[in-house]
């Protein structure tokens, strides 16, 4: 990669937002903490003025993949088998 590449891709790293995890604790599910977090995420991408959020989620997390949609968030992309299997 050259280093104007190496550049560009930092430079929009930097523009955006990647949640790497959010989770509630199952005693407290459904009781709106999930939204809160969300709007909290939101606010602060704000004050760094990021101009996108990310974030992943399994297929299988319909819940989670609603609260998502709820916010706006559309899917861009699916990695195949990104997570693994656990035994």
């Amino acid at each position: 990669m050259t280093k104007l590449k190496r550049l560009l891709v930092q430079e929009r790293q930097r523009r955006i937002f990647i949640i790497t995890n959010i989770a509630v604790h199952s005693d407290v599910r459904f009781l709106g903490c999930a939204t809160l977090l969300m709007k909290q995420l939101e606010k602060y991408a704000r004050f760094l003025e990021k101009e996108s959020i990310s974030l992943e989620v399994r297929v299988s997390n319909k819940k989670a993949i609603r609260l998502y949609e709820k916010f706006g968030f559309i899917q861009t992309g699916y990695k195949e088998k990104y997570y693994i299997k656990m035994k």
